[in-house]
């Protein structure tokens, strides 16, 4: 599961958007829920340049990331791998170890 807090705040339910490994909204039984994540769109976001939010990432192990917007732009046909990664502080962490099959 995850959730993005386009906020300053981590945790903030006022701005979260959430949704399980399968992409579906998260319907919180405890309290105010958060908007689907599954619904949202970027460009619906209000996001722009120099903004910073949250990213939640496996709420049991809590994998936190921070995201900075570098740019905010009109998506051209060249555009097909985006959005992308600019930069990364440190090792991804292992992720569910080893699986058997």
């Amino acid at each position: 599961m995850f959730s993005f807090y386009l906020s300053d705040k981590l945790f903030d339910k006022d701005n979260e958007f959430s949704a399980n490994p399968l992409g579906e909204h998260l319907v919180s039984s405890f309290g105010k829920s958060s908007k689907s994540a599954s619904d949202a769109q970027l460009r619906d976001l209000g996001l722009s340049t120099g903004l910073s939010f949250w990213y939640l990432f496996d709420y049991g192990d809590e994998l936190v990331h921070k995201v900075t917007v570098e740019e905010v732009r009109e998506m051209t046909s060249k555009d097909i791998d985006l959005p992308n990664m600019l930069h990364q502080t440190g090792n991804a962490p292992p992720q569910y170890g080893n699986v058997e099959e």
